[in-house]
């Protein structure tokens, strides 16, 4: 892992608490760049927050708040993806947010490894 993905790495663990604090919030995971070990300077991080059942904008919104983040944009609901989504900043770099159910999940999951659909979205 290179500089630049650990400094990222350690930013998005402080992260993970806050989302945490939600009892509807089950896991985080980092993705991307970071995840890969293959971040610069400029790169984001990409989080992915699965739920035990759907966040409101209110959660995400008290979630970026609390952890001092400044927020670029969010989107609400995606029919299609079945995700919720923003884009924040914390000390100059950032967050790039995905947030899916347990369920949605795990029909996911379902999908690819039981049915072998090679749907690339999935």
């Amino acid at each position: 892992m290179n500089e630049a993905s650990r400094w990222r790495y350690d930013l998005a663990q402080k992260m993970a608490p806050f989302y945490s604090e939600n009892s509807k919030a089950l896991l985080v995971e980092i993705g991307g760049s970071v995840a890969r070990g293959w971040a610069d300077r400029y790169s984001d991080i990409e989080l992915g927050v699965f739920w035990i059942e759907a966040p409101t904008e209110e959660e995400r919104r008290t979630i970026i708040e609390r952890a001092g983040g400044v927020l670029k944009e969010m989107w609400p609901y995606h029919p299609e993806k079945q995700t919720w989504s923003e884009l924040y900043s914390i000390d100059g770099v950032d967050f790039d947010v995905s947030h899916m159910t347990i369920e949605r999940m795990e029909r996911l999951l379902i999908d690819v490894l039981e049915h072998h659909d090679p749907n690339f979205l999935k």
